[in-house]
């Protein structure tokens, strides 16, 4: 028998139209079957970074009161419910993402990825060989 009981979770989401690599955290109440439902609820609601795909900052399943209690400070929070979201004045909330260290590339990373390339090439060359036309090399 499947489980379409439905639980609470608060889904914490980036949000806003702040900026490139800027965002604002929201918590979301959701109902949801399981974690995944809440993620892809979480992901679909307007304002959120929908194209970020670390959308979702985090699931966290709660209680029936924590779930009212979230849905109402949701419901009283100044983003949430200006309609110019430009005329806003959010920059003590606005957060900016960690960037990753980049690695340092070298010549020897290039050389060993273009030999690695040609010898991928020569082995697919060498096998297309064989099986049409059924020599041994």
């Amino acid at each position: 028998m499947k489980d379409n009981a439905n639980h609470y979770f608060l889904v914490c989401c980036k949000c806003g139209h702040v900026g490139k690599r800027r965002f604002i955290p929201l918590v979301f109440p959701i109902r949801a079957r399981d974690r995944l439902e809440a993620d892809a609820r979480g992901r679909a609601h307007p304002g959120v970074k929908h194209d970020n795909r670390t959308a979702v900052l985090w699931i966290k399943a709660a209680t029936v009161e924590e779930y009212r209690q979230a849905r109402i400070e949701l419901y009283k929070d100044v983003y949430w419910q200006c309609l110019e979201r430009g005329s806003l004045l959010l920059a003590d909330r606005i957060v900016r993402e960690q960037q990753r260290p980049k690695k340092e590339s070298s010549k020897k990373d290039t050389r060993q990825f273009r030999f690695k390339k040609s010898k991928v090439a020569e082995d697919e060359i060498r096998d297309y060989v064989i099986r049409k036309y059924r020599v041994a090399v």
